[in-house]
């Protein structure tokens, strides 16, 4: 027997090993309709053998799309190979799946995803107060008007804003700020005013639209009504002090004003002194007198003797409380009647805003310099003035201002004259008081004014730039081109002069 030593090693075959790296992906939250980034999976062999039959399954192409794929049906030993992928969000929710990688004899390998998908934003639309009732409003007037408030309250701008109103005749909107687009968190505002031309309810629909698919719809509703005729009811000044006067000797005409304060219509039927000799009534320009305005007569004074002289004036009307007695006096002078006091003068300067197509006239100081400099901001001067009195004489009437932001973006001043009618607008709450600014003479009822004195013409913009607003000039072709214009003049005689002041 012969023995022969052998020896040997044992090897274990050459297999393939697949890895990914990483083992999963979580992509960001995406907007509905984009697709992320994307991200890269890397596949390694790291074994001994080749792997064959290599392949890929994706549980969810549609969300999860892949790119940029460098592995082939086969993975050499040590060698790695790349992918991209993305996620593409097609709804709001969230999606996952797995990436599985196949090859012959070796256990699958696998790539977790996920990742979610939201809406895009959108712009919501709302109004404040929702609707607008507006009750019962008389035929011919307007309502109050309605702030409303319009906010964007969702993510994204709504732009190509446009206002649908189903009846602007009757349901106007006016002081719209909100222009063609508004951001995400912001708000505009705009009024809304009832104006009924027949009795009986009337309704419409604003519906504000943006070009991103955003609509609010307010609902409109008022009703017209019919006023019974009542009788109005005229205001008459407390009492008439005629200034002395040389006995035998004629004073000027002084305008008596009185004014009706509603609500109907007033019918003066007579205007009679029981004392024509000494004071005479000329000029009568009260006929038909409408609630909320007012007329002139004119009364002169003559005395028939030195010392105080009184009479009574009748005004008989078809108004409330007729007739109604004015107590008139004076005081008639032996000699050469005393020279009237002397007032200091100034000058009341005219501005012009051509953002809101409105006047305004000051003598202020202050307000001069803070419209000169631009502290009233888009305020610049016309040119043009006129003088006024400063302090008050027997001869001088104060004139009232008046102020209203009713009419916002927009504000408006008003000057008058006129006791009565300032005592009218005083009432109304649109309007705040704000003083007796300057003195002027009063024209008589036929619109002349006393000797070494300039007509003002006073002329209103009837509504035409979306709020009320008066001119005040002495010139005649300033009056004409307003006249052109569409304005309406207000004031004594047809020619409508609203005060005389110094030359």
């Amino acid at each position: 027997t012969v023995n022969i030593a052998m020896s040997g090693t044992g090897t274990a075959p050459p297999v393939a090993t697949l890895g990914a790296s990483p083992v999963s992906l979580s992509f960001p939250t995406t907007t509905v309709g984009s697709t992320s980034s994307t991200q890269s999976v890397t596949i390694s062999n790291t074994g001994t053998a080749s792997a064959t039959s290599f392949g890929m399954a994706n549980g969810d192409a549609t969300h999860f799309p892949v790119s940029g794929n460098t592995c082939g049906s086969s993975l050499a030993a040590g060698a790695s190979c790349s992918l991209n992928v993305a996620y593409a969000a097609n709804a709001a929710g969230t999606n996952n799946t797995a990436l599985t990688f196949s090859y012959a004899g070796g256990t699958n390998v696998t790539v977790q995803l996920a990742g979610s998908g939201v809406a895009a934003p959108t712009a919501n639309l709302a109004t404040a107060p929702s609707s607008g009732s507006f009750g019962n409003v008389t035929v011919g007037q307007t309502s109050t008007a309605l702030a409303v408030t319009l906010t964007n309250s969702g993510g994204a701008a709504a732009g190509g804003l446009s206002f649908n109103n189903s009846n602007a005749t009757k349901f106007a909107v006016s002081g719209n700020s909100c222009g063609s687009a508004l951001n995400a968190g912001a708000s505009c505002a705009f009024s809304i005013a009832y104006a009924p031309t027949a009795a009986g309810a009337d309704s419409a629909t604003l519906t504000i639209s943006a070009s991103g698919g955003a609509t609010v719809v307010m609902s409109l509703s008022g009703t017209g009504t019919v006023a019974a005729p009542q009788a109005g009811q005229l205001s008459l000044p407390a009492a008439i002090t005629m200034a002395d006067q040389q006995v035998g000797t004629t004073s000027a005409a002084r305008s008596v004003t009185i004014s009706n304060l509603g609500p109907g219509a007033v019918n003066v039927l007579s205007v009679v002194s029981n004392n024509g000799a000494e004071f005479a009534i000329g000029a009568n320009g009260c006929g038909t007198v409408q609630a909320n305005t007012a007329c002139a007569f004119d009364l002169t004074f003559k005395p028939s003797a030195a010392g105080a002289r009184a009479a009574s004036i009748t005004i008989t009307s078809n108004g409330t409380n007729s007739p109604q007695i004015l107590a008139v006096s004076g005081t008639g002078t032996a000699g050469a009647p005393p020279p009237p006091p002397v007032a200091q003068t100034v000058d009341v300067i005219e501005y012009f805003h051509a953002g809101f197509g409105h006047y305004f006239i000051t003598y202020l100081a202050d307000e001069i310099t803070k419209l000169d400099n631009g502290t009233f901001a888009g305020w610049a001067r016309t040119g043009k003035q006129f003088k006024a009195w400063t302090q008050p004489t027997a001869d001088l009437s104060p004139v009232c201002r008046f102020f209203t932001t009713a009419f916002a973006p927009k504000s408006s001043h008003f000057y008058t004259p006129f006791a009565p009618e300032c005592s009218v607008v005083k009432s109304n709450s649109v309007w705040s008081f704000e003083g007796l600014v300057f003195y002027t003479m009063q024209a008589s009822v036929t619109g002349v004014c006393p000797a070494n004195t300039v007509p003002v013409y006073r002329m209103y913009n009837n509504g035409q730039s979306g709020a009320p607003n008066h001119r005040y000039t002495t010139e005649m072709n300033v009056r004409a081109q307003m006249l052109a214009q569409g304005w309406i003049p207000e004031g004594a005689g047809t020619i409508g002069v609203i005060m005389c002041s110094p030359p």
